[in-house]
C-alpha cells in the first residue's frame, strides 16, 4: 500500500465514526425542541437576560483568568521549562512526570505541546519520548478541574485584590508576574461563581431538566461535551460549565462524567485541527493525543456505571442533613473533578508501556512529505513554533546547521575544481550556491517573523546574532560562487598550471579555512564557545601561513616560466579570497560569543 493511502484510510474510518454520531444529535435536537414546546416556561425575559449575561460573563472571566495565570507562570518559569523538559525526558516515566508538572504549572497543555513539537522538530527529542510527555500533560490539565471544583465563591475577589496590590506596588518583573498569577486565580473563581449563580433559575425550568435527562445516555453526553469543547476551543470552558451546573444540583454524576469524557475528546480534536498544515511531527503529536483519548473513552464506556460507583466511593460524601438537589450540589462538583483526574491518570498508566509502539505506528501511518526536488526546502522552520521564541530560535539554529553543511560541501567541491577542474566542474560548484541562497532566504524571513513576537532581551539578542551569522555564512557561499569560481575560470582562460610546490602552499591555507568554516558553523548551531574561540584564535596562524605563501609566490615571479605573471595573479587572488572566507568565519564566531555573553538587564 502506498504511504499516502495509510493516512487516507485512517481519515476514512474516523469520518465514518463521526458520521455515526449524526443521528444521535438529531434525536437530541428533537428532545430539546419538544421539551421547550411542551413546557410552560416560568422564566421571564429579564431572568433569561440575567442568565445569559451571567453565563457568558462568568465564562469570560474564568477563561481570561486561566490565560492570565498561565501566561504569568510561563514568564516566571522562563527558559527553565525548556531545560526541565529537555533533561527529564530521557525515559517514559520521567517524561510522564515532567509533562504533568509543566502543564500543571502553566495551566495549558497547548504550551506543553508547543514545547514538544519544537523539541521533536529540532531533533532534541524522539516521538516516543514526546508521547510520554503528552500523557503527562493530560494529567497536568486535571489540576484545572480540581481548582474549579473548590467552592470558594465568597472569597473569589480576595485574590483579585491581592494580585492588583502586588501589581500596583511591584517594580520587579517577576513579582509583577506573580501578581498577575494571583489575580488570574481570583478571576477563575469569580467567573465560576457568576456562572453558578446565574444557573440557579434552571432548577425549576422543565425544558432544561428534560435536556439533562436526555444526556443521561452516555453517548449523548460524550457527544455534547465533545462538540461544546470543539466550539469553545477550551476543555476548561466545558469543565467550568459542567461544574457550575453540578454546583446547582442540575447534574447527576453519570451525566457529568459523560460530558467530561466528551470534553477530553473535544480538546484533542481542537489540537488536531490546529496541527493541520503543520509539519509531520506536529501532526503525529496531535494524532497521539487524539488516539489516547478516543481509545480511553472506548475502553471506559462499557464500565461507566462501575467507574461512577468507584468515584462516589473515593470522593467526600454529602454534608449531613442534605438530600435531593442539595446533596447533588454538595457532592457532584468534586466527583466530576475526581473522575476527570482518574480517567487521565488511568489512560496514562495504561498506555505508557507502549509509547515506542505508538510512535512506530504513527510514523508508519503519517509518513514524511516528500521534499520539493526543484528547490531545497527548510525542515525545521515551522510557523507552529513562532509563538514560543526560545523554540523558534532553536529551530533557526538547526536550519542554520543545514545551511552550514551546504556551504561546507560547496567549499569541499570547490578546491579540486579551482585548482584542476574544467568549466563544467566550476559551473557545478556555482550551482550549489542556489541551495545556500534558498536556505538563507528562508532563515532570515523566519527570524524576522520571530522578531514580531514578544521576546526577552536575551532572546532578542540571540535573534539578531543569528541574523548576522546567517549573513556571514551566506557571504562565504557568495565568495565561493562569485569570486573563487571566477578565478577558476580565469585559470582556464589563461592556461594557468599551478605547480606542485605552489599547490602544496595553497592547500595549507585551504585546510585552515576548512577548519574555520567547520568550527564557526558548530559554534553558532550549538552555541559552542570553545569552537568560536578556536576560529578567532586562528588569526595568527592564518596570517603566518598567508605571509609564507605570498613570499613563495613572489619568488616564483623570478622563474623563467612565460606564464608566470598569470600564475602569480591567479594564485594571489586565491589567497585573498580564502582570507575573505576566514574573515566571515571569524565574524560568524564573534556572533556566537556575543550571544553567549549577552545578559539581560536587571530590574531596577
Amino acid at each position: 500500500m502506498p504511504q499516502i493511502h495509510r493516512l487516507h484510510l485512517i481519515i476514512f474510518f474516523t469520518t465514518l465514526a463521526a458520521l455515526g454520531l449524526i443521528p444521535l444529535f438529531s434525536v437530541a435536537g428533537d428532545v430539546v425542541e419538544n421539551a421547550i414546546l411542551s413546557s410552560n416556561s416560568n422564566l421571564t425575559n429579564k431572568e433569561w437576560l440575567h442568565l445569559g449575561i451571567g453565563m457568558l460573563g462568568g465564562l469570560a472571566f474564568m477563561l481570561y483568568g486561566i490565560e492570565k495565570m498561565g501566561n504569568a507562570l510561563k514568564v516566571i518559569a522562563g527558559d527553565k521549562m525548556k531545560q526541565v523538559m529537555w533533561r527529564l525526558t530521557s525515559n517514559r516515566f520521567t517524561g510522564l512526570m515532567t509533562g504533568a508538572f509543566i502543564t500543571a504549572v502553566v495551566q495549558s497543555s497547548t504550551v506543553t505541546t508547543v514545547l514538544l513539537v519544537g523539541f521533536i522538530s529540532t531533533r532534541l527529542m524522539s516521538l516516543a519520548q514526546s508521547i510520554g510527555v503528552i500523557l503527562g500533560a493530560d494529567i497536568g490539565t486535571t489540576l484545572t478541574a480540581q481548582i474549579l471544583a473548590f467552592d470558594v465563591s465568597e472569597y473569589a475577589l480576595a485574590p483579585v485584590f491581592i494580585g492588583f496590590i502586588i501589581l500596583f506596588f511591584s517594580k520587579k518583573e517577576k513579582i509583577a508576574q506573580f501578581g498577575h498569577a494571583v489575580m488570574g486565580v481570583g478571576l477563575i473563581f469569580f467567573g465560576i461563581s457568576l456562572m453558578s449563580q446565574s444557573m440557579y433559575p434552571l432548577r425549576s425550568f422543565e425544558p432544561f431538566l428534560d435536556i439533562m435527562a436526555t444526556l443521561s445516555s452516555p453517548i449523548y453526553g460524550i457527544a455534547a461535551g465533545a462538540v461544546f469543547t470543539a466550539l469553545t476551543n477550551s476543555s476548561a470552558a466545558t469543565l467550568a460549565v459542567v461544574i457550575s451546573l453540578a454546583s446547582q444540583g442540575l447534574l447527576t454524576l453519570e451525566v457529568g462524567i459523560a460530558l467530561t469524557l466528551g470534553a477530553n475528546i473535544g480538546t484533542c480534536l481542537t489540537a488536531g485541527m490546529a496541527a493541520i498544515g503543520k509539519n509531520r511531527d506536529a501532526v503525529r503529536a496531535a494524532s497521539a493525543h487524539i488516539l489516547f483519548k478516543v481509545l480511553g473513552v472506548l475502553i471506559l464506556l462499557p464500565f461507566l456505571h462501575l467507574f461512577a460507583e468507584f468515584i462516589i466511593h473515593i470522593s467526600p460524601s454529602a454534608t449531613e442533613g442534605l438530600d435531593g438537589v442539595q446533596a447533588l450540589a454538595n457532592t457532584v462538583p468534586r466527583q466530576v473533578a475526581n473522575a476527570h483526574t482518574f480517567f487521565n491518570v488511568g489512560i496514562a498508566l495504561l498506555f505508557l508501556p507502549f509509547t515506542t509502539h505508538f510512535a512506530q505506528f504513527l510514523t508508519w501511518a503519517i509518513p514524511d512529505k516528500p521534499l520539493d526536488t526543484k528547490e531545497i526546502q527548510p525542515i525545521f522552520l515551522d510557523a507552529f513554533l513562532l509563538s514560543t521564541p526560545m523554540l523558534a530560535l532553536q529551530a533557526s539554529r538547526s536550519e542554520l546547521s543545514r545551511m552550514g553543511d551546504e556551504v561546507l560541501a560547496m567549499y569541499d567541491h570547490l578546491i579540486p575544481a579551482l585548482l584542476h577542474g574544467s568549466q563544467d566542474d566550476l559551473k557545478a560548484v556555482a550551482k550549489l550556491d542556489d541551495d545556500v541562497d534558498s536556505l538563507y532566504a528562508h532563515i532570515v524571513t523566519y527570524l524576522g517573523k520571530i522578531s514580531q513576537h514578544n521576546m526577552t532581551e536575551k532572546q532578542a539578542n540571540e535573534m539578531l546574532g543569528l541574523t548576522y551569522a546567517t549573513h556571514h555564512m551566506e557571504s562565504i557561499g557568495d565568495v565561493i560562487e562569485v569570486n573563487l569560481v571566477a578565478i577558476g575560470r580565469n585559470r582556464l582562460q589563461h592556461a594557468v598550471v599551478i605547480s606542485p610546490e605552489s599547490e602544496k602552499v595553497l592547500l595549507t591555507i585551504v585546510q585552515v579555512c576548512h577548519r574555520a568554516i567547520k568550527d564557526s558553523i558548530r559554534s553558532i548551531t550549538d552555541l559552542d564557545r570553545e569552537a568560536a574561540q578556536r576560529v578567532i584564535d586562528m588569526k595568527k596562524e592564518f596570517k603566518s601561513i598567508e605571509s609564507k605563501a605570498k613570499k613563495h609566490l613572489t619568488k616564483r615571479l623570478g622563474s623563467r616560466d612565460k606564464n608566470r605573471l598569470n600564475n602569480f595573479t591567479v594564485e594571489m587572488d586565491i589567497i585573498d579570497k580564502l582570507q575573505r572566507i576566514y574573515f566571515h568565519s571569524a565574524r560568524l564566531s564573534k556572533c556566537t560569543i556575543n550571544i553567549l555573553d549577552a545578559e539581560p538587564q536587571k530590574d531596577s
